[in-house]
């Protein structure tokens, strides 16, 4: 994991736009781990990655938030 993109407290689009951004600026393979505590925004990002060339890896459910892997493909 190259970068960890916080996203507590933040809502629709913020989560989706800084992910974005996030998958920009890493090389191919590298995994972005990014963290989210809205509900909307964390079932919103696995879809996104088709359209980034990158694959959803794997959400994990924290103590506060979750945990959303993401690998630039």
């Amino acid at each position: 994991m190259v970068q960890t993109v916080d996203c507590i407290g933040d809502s629709c689009p913020r989560p989706q736009l800084m992910t974005k951004k996030a998958v920009g600026q890493i090389d191919v393979g590298q995994v972005i781990e990014v963290q989210v505590d809205n509900p909307s925004s964390m079932e919103a990002l696995p879809p996104l990655c088709d359209e980034m060339a990158a694959t959803h890896l794997e959400t994990v459910k924290d103590a506060r938030c979750w945990k959303v892997y993401i690998r630039k493909d």
